[in-house]
């Protein structure tokens, strides 16, 4: 069964689609903190104030929580993506400072220890439609404002599918509360110190650092 199918078969009943939503809102917050391995049915029902039989009426097992987990944060993080792609009287430096300031806000999510540790978790089909998913809403989100960009002449001619990857790969460095990178860029800072953050690694994206000529 689908994640799509899972909501659908609970949508009926408000009062078991919030139980669903607040396992997974429970299970993300542990699963941000440690990992995969973190995931504990056992503290997930002792912290909602329910039994393991209630949680396992909703998923049968920890690796399917673990892929709704995984749909449920990229539904929120497609949301956050959209409003930078559907905000068009932007500059597109706007929007992608608008994409990066609103990851600053979010628990960071370990890329590295996803595709090292957990990808492998999933089933060839789960796979596929978290990366149907992450393109779908973030990928292409960002992909769409640098296109906008070069169309409207602020961004020169590029591989937009490359630059894409680059931008992506570069917010893994945004400065966020408990982020796995190295400091001292990631070292949680308050708002202003954040800014100067987003605003040199957008620098770096945007200008490069090779010396401008004259």
């Amino acid at each position: 069964m689908s994640d799509g199918d899972l909501v659908a078969s609970h949508a009926r009943d408000g009062r078991t689609t919030d139980t669903r939503d607040r396992i997974l809102r429970v299970t993300e917050q542990l699963y941000l903190t440690g990992g995969y391995e973190h995931i504990n049915m056992h503290v997930i029902a002792e912290r909602l104030g329910v039994s393991k039989t209630a949680l396992f009426h909703h998923f049968k097992n920890k690796q399917e929580l673990f892929y709704a987990t995984l749909l449920h944060m990229l539904a929120r993080y497609s949301a956050l993506f959209a409003e930078a792609r559907d905000a068009t009287g932007e500059s597109a430096r706007e929007r992608l400072r608008r994409i990066m300031w609103s990851l600053t806000q979010q628990e960071p999510f370990d890329m590295t220890r996803f595709v090292r540790e957990e990808y492998a978790l999933l089933s060839p089909e789960q796979r596929a439609e978290v990366e149907r998913v992450w393109r779908a809403g973030m990928f292409e989100a960002v992909h769409r404002v640098l296109d906008d960009g070069a169309q409207a002449g602020e961004l020169r001619a590029m591989d937009l599918s490359f630059s894409t990857y680059v931008f992506m790969h570069l917010c893994m460095l945004l400065p966020r509360a408990s982020n796995p990178m190295p400091q001292p860029l990631t070292a949680p800072r308050d708002e202003e110190a954040t800014r100067r953050a987003i605003d040199a690694l957008l620098d770096v994206f945007l200008n490069g650092v090779g010396a401008r000529p004259g």
